[in-house]
C-alpha cells in the first residue's frame, strides 16, 4: 500500500481490545505479526497493568526502560516507535489554530 500512498490506521483505548485475556499462543502470534508489519507504532500514557500485555505482543522491540515511561506519560506525550531499533519520546505541541479545529478533543 505504500506504492500507492495509502496506509491504515489502528487505535484503541486500551490493549485489550485487541489482545483477548484468554488469547492463546497462536492468536498472540497473529496479533504479533500485525504489529510487527506496522512502521510506525504511537504509544500515549497506558495504565501499568497493562504493560505486560503489551511486552507479551512487541516482544523485543521495545525495551523495558520504554515500557516503564507509558504509565509516566503526560498529555501530549508519546512514544513513537520509527523500527525496532528507533524509538522516541515525543512532545506534541499543536497551534492555537490546530486545537480551535480540533474543538478541544478533550
Amino acid at each position: 500500500m505504500r506504492k500507492m500512498r495509502a496506509g491504515v490506521y489502528f487505535a484503541t483505548q486500551t490493549p485489550e481490545e485487541i489482545i483477548p485475556k484468554d488469547s492463546g499462543s497462536e492468536v498472540a502470534d497473529i496479533i504479533r505479526n500485525i504489529f510487527n508489519l506496522c512502521t510506525f507504532k504511537c504509544f500515549f500514557n497506558l495504565d501499568s497493568a497493562l504493560l505486560n500485555d503489551i511486552k507479551k505482543v512487541l516482544g523485543n522491540t521495545i525495551t523495558d526502560t520504554e515500557i516503564m515511561l507509558l504509565p509516566e506519560l503526560e498529555v501530549g506525550q508519546a512514544v513513537v516507535q520509527t523500527s525496532s531499533e528507533d524509538t522516541y519520546l515525543i512532545n506534541f505541541d499543536p497551534y492555537p489554530e490546530q486545537i480551535e479545529r480540533f474543538d478541544g478533543g478533550q
